[in-house]
């Protein structure tokens, strides 16, 4: 069965555009602001459809889509209205499918009304979340290796890079595995991916590299810092002068992945990269998202206390100040503990270096677009 139309913005009841805008309405504290202006573009875009389905829907069943005088866009949500509408995506669609459209759903409706009482909502998506996880499983994932994942990595890139000229599809092949790689040691959202700027985030410090992001480019507002593999440092540094700036408009920007459109890499397109290139290579299609779900299922197999690290290593929010010191320590911590195992698959010698604790320890040793 098809999914209801998705009704362009365009379309939409003045009432329901007037509410839309007003989730993104930028102000102060006296003006009031948008309860929904922090989503980021991908996450807009995608609860806009959302939304636009549960339109289609409404107006495939006959549902009001003009509204009576007074009343509201989040008012059409009801329980029982909700429940037909999930119980109708169920027909000939997977419950990851379901789960995703109900939750993008939730997340407009609590934005528009959040004084409103959402609690049979919440329940509802909880249900349905644990009803996807429980009926979709991953079996292929829970196979993988993480230490063999960036094994497979290390090979493809040392074979490329052993050509004596890469053509551009090589040149996207290197790249892409590049993606990979570092996904596979430092998983962090798509989001954290597609923003990496030489000199910013990524960091030369002493005779590490690191990935850094300050809170305000977190998503639970928390620092981030990983020690980039050393093993994939070579591959990084020889990125950078001799792959990086065969993209044309690369020298306008200080951004890592440049597209073929005088761009840096969208969230789309680095996410489109890192599922197609993981088919071909892995034989397994995996997102960016599921590295993180790799990185944790590898700790908690390491053993009980690792696993504790998890948290830390994917950027969970912390429930407490105290906390908050022994996740930046702990997030760490986790990236040396894949580090050192996947250095055991490949020599057996774990190494070990010091920490950037400060703004001026980064700024030393500040990368830039290296010509050699």
């Amino acid at each position: 069965m098809s999914n209801p139309r998705q009704i362009p913005f365009a379309e939409w009841p003045a009432a329901d555009q007037a509410a839309w805008d007003d989730l993104f309405v930028e102000g102060d504290m006296l003006d009031g602001v948008g309860p929904a202006r922090n989503w980021a573009p991908a996450t807009r875009r995608t609860n806009l459809k959302h939304y636009a389905q549960w339109l289609g829907w409404l107006e495939k069943h006959g549902m009001r889509l003009p509204l009576a005088h007074g009343q509201h866009p989040w008012q059409r949500a009801t329980l029982e209205t909700v429940t037909a509408y999930g119980r109708s995506l169920r027909a000939g669609r997977s419950p990851s499918t379901v789960a995703s459209a109900l939750i993008g759903l939730k997340c407009v409706l609590i934005r528009m009304a959040p004084d409103h009482d959402w609690q049979w909502l919440r329940d509802l998506t909880n249900r349905l979340k644990t009803w996807a996880r429980r009926t979709t499983p991953r079996p292929t994932l829970i196979s993988l290796s993480l230490p063999a994942v960036f094994e497979t990595c290390l090979g493809r890139l040392e074979d490329l890079r052993g050509k004596s000229c890469l053509g551009p599809s090589e040149r996207t092949a290197y790249r892409n595995t590049l993606i990979i790689a570092l996904l596979a040691v430092c998983p962090i959202r798509l989001r954290n991916l597609a923003m990496i700027e030489i000199g910013t985030h990524l960091l030369e410090i002493g005779e590490e590299w690191w990935l850094v992001f300050d809170a305000h480019e977190t998503k639970t507002g928390e620092t981030l810092r990983y020690p980039v593999h050393a093993d994939l440092v070579p591959h990084l540094v020889w990125y950078i002068p001799h792959i990086r700036p065969q993209y044309r408009g690369a020298d306008e920007t200080a951004r890592l992945w440049m597209g073929l459109k005088q761009a840096p890499m969208s969230h789309e397109a680095i996410y489109d990269a890192v599922t197609s290139t993981s088919k071909s290579l892995l034989g397994t299609r995996l997102s960016p998202h599921e590295f993180r779900s790799l990185a944790a299922t590898f700790l908690s197999e390491a053993s009980a206390s690792d696993s504790l690290h998890a948290r830390a290593l994917l950027g969970h929010r912390s429930p407490s100040t105290t906390q908050d010191h022994y996740i930046r320590a702990s997030s760490i911590e986790a990236s040396r503990k894949i580090a050192s195992s996947m250095r055991a698959v490949r020599d057996g010698g774990p190494r070990h270096s010091g920490v950037p604790r400060s703004t001026k320890d980064r700024k030393q040793g500040l990368i830039s677009n290296r010509t050699t």
